[in-house]
């Protein structure tokens, strides 16, 4: 019966009745009652998947069928809740179809609210819920309704919220109020969903927050929302705003209003030839996004600094090695490469000497200050400088240029080091682990980028093959007989080493994001590597994170080498160094950013304060 109702041809029929050109022909009512058809396909899709995922779980059957039941019940309850504003012949037209499509062991039989309230106690859990919804405006809009016609609003509160709102067991408040904000929008009543605005009906603070999703440069299937030019931006003392599908434009003036301040802009001049039936994407409804791809070329070339654990096994160590050298034919041959190795002791590669292989060493056991690794390596401030992409390195035998060199230029002398890379020389008793410097490593190379490329678009590959065991970031000793904390450990706050490493690690990541930098994190082994203490670095840089049993599986080398995927027009498929910003009207308050980036720490009046967010209080990251 399914399969019935959701054929292709039905499906084929939706697409056409809800395509641009066809549902701005419909009437409004019959647009409407096409609406209220559309979900039985995606009600029944969903019935089916979860049917599947109880099976394959192998839920039992009393608990699949009350869990079938919920999701019944839920779009019933949806249904109903949306008669107050949508009115009862939608409610009826609705219900009846979904009842139709229902089966049978999933249609209600009996009431679900209770029956034996009285009218007062419905009375009074409708003003509450009155008042958590509409928080400190709840009386302005109740005078307004009771103002109009006082039987209204009586009936409102004791009728729509106590018996109809009020039923929170099926769906509960935030549900409901998404039910009430999709009925105001879908009755097409602009002036009652400004009202609703106004009061404070949508609030984010009282009912719900709003979340937008967004995945820079992400293609899609068809997406031809790209442009090849830069965006039509206007700014003014109060307001910053970008031509889109909302403003208002002028065609025969060749002027568009800003929607914030009504500013009226004149269109640049790649705009000459616009016209109503020649729009750019951005004045067309179905590009709700445009991503812009900017003829100018990035001031300084991608960098790639691989820091390598030498601490493992031969064979893991080869395959390491092979891996690594097919990655530098992938990456751009401007692209600025380094090379950090560590074990009991961290050693920064000159690959700008071409006499023989040589290296600065640090002690792993030692906590280095950025100033203090500046010096080792002779770097010092005017020798930051670095080529256009495809343009020669100036000949320089001092500062960047000896630890940072296009692959074009060093990619001989990387690979000889990297084939002829070695175990770590230092010996390990039976009873000891192996001596691991990771964070003096990450330490130095976090302090060798923002020296010599501060606010510059590079990324810190880490291969790590166990966890670290001396120096600073140290998550478990080298004596065996101490084993590496547990859950229950970090449960219980008793493991020795866990916060002085997750402080050390998490500063390191602040520092490397604050200059735009990137902590990528390969692990190749069995056993723990300290990912918790160490989840802040790829977590605040947008890095990656691949976990492996060892660097000599399928799994790492493919998702490795799939970092350095290139699209059509040959450049890599990743971003450096972006900013995110969070430009919005005054209605609307930014509460924070949930995702793999760190704040800039930029405040605005459009900025509410909510401690829950990981990146609260800024509109900028």
């Amino acid at each position: 019966m399914d399969s019935n109702i959701a054929s292709a041809s039905f499906l084929e029929h939706l697409r056409f009745l809800f395509s641009p050109s066809t549902s701005e022909s419909l009437p409004p009512l019959l647009r409407r009652a096409i609406d209220l058809k559309a979900f039985l396909p995606s009600f029944l899709y969903a019935l089916q998947d979860l049917r599947r995922v109880q099976e394959q779980l192998g839920t039992d059957e009393k608990t699949a069928h009350e869990e079938r039941l919920r999701m019944a019940r839920r779009m019933r309850e949806g249904l109903l809740k949306a008669s107050m504003l949508c009115g009862a012949p939608r409610a009826i037209n609705g219900l009846t179809a979904l009842h139709q499509v229902m089966p049978e062991d999933l249609r209600e039989k009996s009431t679900l609210r209770n029956t034996s309230t009285t009218t007062e106690e419905f009375y009074l859990a409708g003003e509450k819920i009155f008042q958590s919804m509409y928080g400190r405006t709840a009386d302005a809009v109740q005078n307004a309704l009771d103002e109009i016609y006082p039987d209204f609003g009586w009936l409102t509160k004791l009728v729509g919220y106590g018996i109809v709102y009020g039923q929170t067991d099926i769906l509960t408040q935030v549900e409901t109020s998404f039910v009430l904000v999709a009925g105001v929008i879908g009755m097409e009543t602009p002036r009652y969903e400004q009202k609703l605005a106004t009061c404070g009906f949508i609030r984010c603070s009282d009912i719900s927050p709003n979340l937008m999703l967004y995945t820079a440069a992400k293609l899609y299937p068809g997406d031809s929302g790209w442009s090849g030019y830069s965006s039509v931006a206007h700014e003014s003392r109060r307001t910053i705003s970008f031509g889109g599908p909302e403003v208002q434009i002028d065609i025969r003036g060749k002027l568009w209003i800003c929607p914030f301040c009504l500013q009226r802009n004149a269109f640049p001049p790649h705009y000459k030839d616009i016209s109503n039936t020649n729009l750019p994407a951005e004045l067309l409804p179905k590009y709700t996004t445009i991503e812009y791809t900017l003829s100018r070329p990035a001031q300084v070339p991608p960098i790639f600094l691989f820091v390598i654990d030498t601490c493992l096994d031969e064979d893991d160590l080869k395959a390491l090695r092979d891996a690594i050298v097919v990655s530098l034919s992938l990456i751009p041959q401007y692209a600025l490469v380094g090379l950090i190795t560590y074990g009991t002791m961290a050693q920064v590669h000159e690959l700008g000497y071409a006499e023989c292989s040589k290296s600065y060493v640090f002690r792993g056991s030692k906590e280095y200050t950025p100033k203090q690794i500046q010096d080792m390596l002779g770097l010092s401030a005017q020798n930051r400088a670095a080529p256009r992409p495809g343009q020669p390195l100036p000949p320089q035998t001092f500062g960047a240029a000896r630890f940072l060199l296009p692959v074009s230029q060093c990619e001989f002398q990387l690979t000889g080091i990297l084939e002829t890379l070695a175990r770590d020389p230092w010996p390990v008793a039976n009873d000891k682990r192996a001596l691991r410097c990771t964070g003096v490593a990450l330490s130095v190379a976090v302090g060798l980028l923002e020296t010599t490329f501060p606010n510059t678009g590079a990324r810190i590959m880490l291969f790590a093959g166990g966890p670290a065991t001396e120096g600073p970031g140290l998550v478990v000793s080298n004596e065996l007989k101490e084993p590496i904390r547990s859950h229950h450990d970090i449960d219980r706050d008793s493991a020795k080493h866990f916060k002085r490493a997750q402080k050390f690690y998490e500063a390191l990541a602040k520092r490397a994001s604050n200059n735009g930098h990137v902590l990528d994190l390969f692990a190749g082994c069995l056993d723990q590597i300290g990912l918790l203490e160490m989840k802040s670095l790829p977590n605040s840089t947008n890095g990656v994170i691949v976990l492996s049993d060892s660097f000599a599986t399928s799994i790492f080398k493919q998702s490795y080498l799939r970092i350095f995927n290139k699209d059509q027009e040959g450049h890599l498929e990743m971003g450096f160094n972006a900013t995110f910003d969070v430009q919005t009207t005054k209605e609307l308050k930014v509460s924070g950013m949930i995702g793999h980036a760190i704040s800039a720490g930029k405040k605005s009046a459009s900025i509410v304060l909510r401690r829950e967010l990981p990146q609260p209080y800024t509109s900028r990251s």
